[in-house]
């Protein structure tokens, strides 16, 4: 008739809760499979309550593994490819600070774009032409003001257009490791740099931003700008400037800025000029323009349009296409220069950018406006 209970079952209610709670912390020893689900938890419990990310718990915290090549490209130690790394809360990263490098001096008329706010500009001094063909990704694009923010893919996408040929992944690595800022390069190893660049090959490889020739990579064709660099008679060049996606940091449009007066033996600005300056805008073909806002012109063999921009009385700008290419050309000078001129400018500008020899000048950019 007497039945044994055992301590647990003569421990009251709340006792016995209490041993459960206990129960359930986590012990002294974890695996690291419990260690990593234990820091993925506190992590996620020290989300913002806020935001696009913390309104859906299923999104990713690392931006690779959302399919952003660009912004899992960066120097820092969260985007390698240790998963450990990427959730840990005991390494943080400072704050970037000032956002993106913005150049300075006169930009061009009605920049920067809509929707390409990331600018660069650069002088003659720091770009080589090749018969007059300049890959725009040879140039160096922004980056942000902190150096422990820089990105790695628009360094690999340089050094591989300055070479102008397929890079092996050493070579990458070695420029890359020559252009990263040395607060970047601090505190990281050979072997780690390595890694990491060679992670940033892979997943921009498998996304189709890079494309694997053998032990070699190369850029596609699509993101590969290559613009013709006319050198002029009565005006020489002074300045690139480049508008960049700011999502894949690809070059979308050119601005070329001319000195009138002149030009040296390579098409560039006599030193010490000061004449009037005109624009030369390339960028994605535009739609037809309306009857009443332009005039219509031959620039030898090339149909063009003179046209008036109503912001800005005081200039006027000579437009044609090239359709092989999806590409528009825009020549934007003031009128105090004598239209006979600006015609000729035009022309000479349109005969040398409309040469059917350009390998690898695609600028299909519709999907970025």
């Amino acid at each position: 008739k007497h039945v044994r209970l055992s301590g647990e079952d003569r421990l009251s209610w709340p006792q016995r809760a209490g041993r459960m709670d206990a129960a359930m912390e986590p012990p002294d020893r974890l695996s690291k499979g419990q260690k990593k689900k234990l820091r993925l938890r506190r992590l996620a419990e020290q989300r913002p309550t806020e935001g696009p990310a913390a309104s859906d718990p299923r999104a990713p915290a690392d931006p690779a593994e959302r399919g952003d090549c660009c912004s899992s490209s960066s120097c820092t130690p969260e985007d390698e490819s240790s998963s450990e790394a990427a959730s840990s809360p005991r390494r943080k990263v400072p704050p970037a600070s000032g956002g993106w490098a913005k150049p300075s001096g006169q930009r061009p008329p009605h920049w920067p774009p809509p929707g390409f706010e990331l600018i660069s500009m650069h002088r003659p001094g720091e770009f080589s032409l090749r018969r007059q063909r300049l890959r725009l990704a040879a140039l160096s694009c922004p980056q942000p003001e902190d150096p422990l923010r820089w990105r790695i893919l628009p360094l690999v996408r340089r050094a591989i257009a300055v070479a102008d040929e397929p890079q092996t992944s050493s070579e990458l690595v070695a420029f890359v490791r020559g252009h990263l800022p040395v607060a970047c390069l601090a505190g990281t190893s050979d072997s780690r740099l390595r890694s990491l660049v060679e992670l940033v090959i892979s997943r921009n490889v498998r996304h189709g931003r890079l494309l694997q020739k053998g032990k070699k990579y190369d850029l596609p064709s699509a993101e590969d700008f290559v613009i013709v660099v006319p050198r002029l008679s009565t005006a020489g060049l002074e300045a690139i400037w480049v508008a960049w996606c700011p999502e894949r940091k690809v070059p979308c449009q050119a601005a070329l800025r001319y000195t009138w007066g002149g030009s040296s033996s390579d098409g560039l600005a006599l030193p010490g000029g000061s004449g009037p300056a005109f624009w030369l805008w390339l960028r994605p073909r535009r739609g037809p323009v309306a009857a009443e806002q332009s005039e219509d012109i031959q620039l030898g063999s090339t149909q063009a349009k003179m046209m008036s921009d109503s912001a800005d009385p005081e200039s006027v700008s000579v437009e044609w296409s090239d359709a092989p290419r999806s590409r528009s050309w825009s020549l934007i000078s003031s009128r105090t220069i004598p239209i006979e001129d600006v015609v000729e400018a035009a022309r000479q500008c349109a005969e040398q950018s409309l040469v059917d020899d350009v390998e690898g000048s695609h600028c299909d950019h519709s999907d970025d406006g």
